[in-house]
């Protein structure tokens, strides 16, 4: 088990910690903003201005339609109802900088009444990265077709006659099979992912109903999971009988990973922006955590989460939200003594904790998270702008035994804001 700690030592006066929570919403790597309904800017951070080109003087006394390119003022007052009748939404946008230059962005937009005054809140992202990619994966398909046409890629003949599969070294490569291997269809069949072997199997007898054969599918090589393209053509004698198929085979997984990983990119900055919307909205902040942390959940691909907070009477930490066990023990773990178990430890050290393969090592901290099944497990300490323990909130799973870097900031990026709007709702009370 991997256990990795890592220390804030609380300190400095409420006022200076009120500060820094304000310089790191300045300093924010996403552009923030907000708006009045009629287009005016009464709120940037730093990000917004750099990306922009302008100080945050001069845009104060700007409104939207200075700098979003693709937007006339009766587009604007649409879009302005559109996001009260909506609420929270999605779009891409063109943005113009200072110097005339021009980026697309990909902005989350949220309707907030406070004080009786409307706003329009918004969280940005230059995406002109995300859009190159997308260019250079529609490129790669293209190249993938022109490849295909010349038949610069691996090969493959299946004779149905006598059920015999042959495969250019290319496509012994790519499938991680030895050249000379003997091979049949179900052969191939079964290097193919369990789950996408019946779709396989379907499509290919549909082909020789006469139907495309051209499909995108999982196979296992060496232990590995790949993508693969295969694309056949049927082959007949002159007679018309059916002699076979020749195809051609095409390793994608580098192109699916992008995929997924500007997939991934984009709901992580999705999920940031709506808690954080979500929370700033709340009235009561406590009583929406339990959704907020189901979506990280599916996010992360976790099982279970853990909302402990501070009371400060009682001297213990009490549940405040969980999901992934039965009710029954929920209740057993309602109060939790500072010191016992990862959250208690926790909390009492303000530390975060990691703890990974947690079902081969004996650990006493450990023990009821593993009684729960969970093999990694990151528990993060809720601070006050005093420094003060709030709480804390965790995460764990049952199907890994690690946490990548990216989950792990997630969370802390998550306990951040449900600290800040902990906070906001204590102040206002």
């Amino acid at each position: 088990m991997v256990i990795r700690d890592t220390c804030r030592s609380p300190g400095g006066s409420a006022e200076e910690a009120l500060r820094l929570m304000q310089a790191s919403i300045d300093g924010a790597a996403e552009m923030v903003a907000w708006f009045t309904p009629d287009g005016r800017v009464c709120y940037v951070n730093d990000a917004t201005c750099r990306t922009l080109g302008y100080s945050r003087e001069e845009l104060l006394n700007m409104t939207a339609l200075d700098f979003m390119a693709d937007l006339t003022p009766q587009q604007y007052l649409e879009h302005w109802q559109e996001v009260r009748r909506r609420k929270s939404f999605t779009l891409e946008v063109t943005h113009r900088r200072k110097d005339g230059s021009e980026y697309p962005a990909e902005v989350l937009v949220n309707y907030v009444q406070h004080a009786g005054q409307e706003y329009v809140f918004t969280h940005g992202q230059d995406i002109t990265d995300r859009q190159r990619a997308r260019q250079q994966l529609r490129q790669s398909r293209e190249d993938l077709d022109r490849a295909q046409a010349v038949g610069q890629i691996g090969w493959w003949r299946l004779d149905t006659r006598q059920n015999v599969l042959t495969w250019s070294p290319e496509n012994h490569r790519i499938f991680g099979v030895p050249e000379g291997t003997s091979m049949s269809y179900e052969f191939f069949l079964s290097t193919v992912h369990p789950d996408d072997r019946a779709y396989v199997d379907a499509q290919w007898h549909a082909g020789l109903r006469g139907e495309p054969y051209d499909i995108e599918h999982r196979i296992v090589a060496d232990g590995k999971v790949k993508w693969v393209r295969e694309k056949a053509y049927l082959e007949f004698d002159p007679d018309g009988a059916l002699l076979g198929g020749f195809g051609i085979t095409q390793d994608i997984t580098a192109r699916r990973q992008a995929e997924e990983d500007l997939r991934r990119s984009a709901q992580r900055f999705e999920l940031f922006a709506r808690t954080s919307g979500a929370l700033l909205q709340a009235p009561n902040p406590q009583e929406i955590i339990e959704s907020l942390c189901r979506r990280v959940m599916e996010h992360l691909g976790c099982h279970a989460f853990f909302n402990f907070l501070v009371d400060q009477d009682a001297g213990k930490l009490r549940l405040n939200a969980c999901a992934g066990i039965p009710q029954a023990q929920a209740e057993r773990i309602e109060w939790l003594e500072y010191g016992a178990a990862v959250c208690g430890c926790a909390a009492r050290d303000g530390c975060r904790i990691v703890a990974e393969h947690i079902l081969s090592v004996n650990d006493p901290r450990t023990d009821l998270v593993k009684s729960y099944g969970i093999q990694a497990y990151a528990c993060h300490p809720l601070f006050g702008p005093g420094g003060e323990v709030l709480g804390t909130l965790s995460f764990g799973t049952r199907s890994r035994q690690t946490f990548s870097e990216d989950d792990l900031a997630t969370m802390r990026a998550v306990t951040d804001q449900v600290a800040t709007a902990l906070v906001r709702m204590r102040d206002e009370q």
